[in-house]
This record gives C-alpha cells, structure tokens and sequence, in this order.
C-alpha cells in the first residue's frame, strides 16, 4: 500500500483467497476518506469473499464522494 497525495494505491496478491481477507479489508480500513486505485495487475485468483469485500468498497468510496478504481 502507498499513499500520496490524498490517493492511496492499494496493491493485489496474486490470490486473493480466504488468507488474504484480512489483509484486503485491514488495507481498506486505512484507506477511508482518500481517494483508492487498485492495482490488480498480478491477480489471477480472485474469491467470493474478495469480490464482495471490493463491491462493498466501491460502493462505500462513492457514497462518501471519493474515486475508487480498480
């Protein structure tokens, strides 16, 4: 995760799978009220949980006003 300039960038696993939930949703929390790219370049697995947890987000960055791209 890096953060510049009220943008924060937020960095993929390869998999994101039940053991990398954590880590997602942990990064997220930090990354309210700034503006969030996702940089999914290396992902080649992606879990129900994980695609939720993403929507969610999406979601939640636009209702407060903030860009969140994937």
């Amino acid at each position: 995760m890096s953060d510049s300039a009220g943008i924060t960038v937020l960095r993929l696993r390869p998999s994101l799978d039940l053991t990398a939930i954590d880590e997602l949703l942990r990064d997220l929390r930090k990354a309210r009220n700034t503006a969030v790219v996702i940089e999914a370049a290396e992902v080649s697995r992606v879990s129900t949980i994980a695609l939720q947890a993403l929507l969610s987000a999406w979601i939640t960055w636009r209702s407060d006003g903030h860009d969140f791209h994937i």
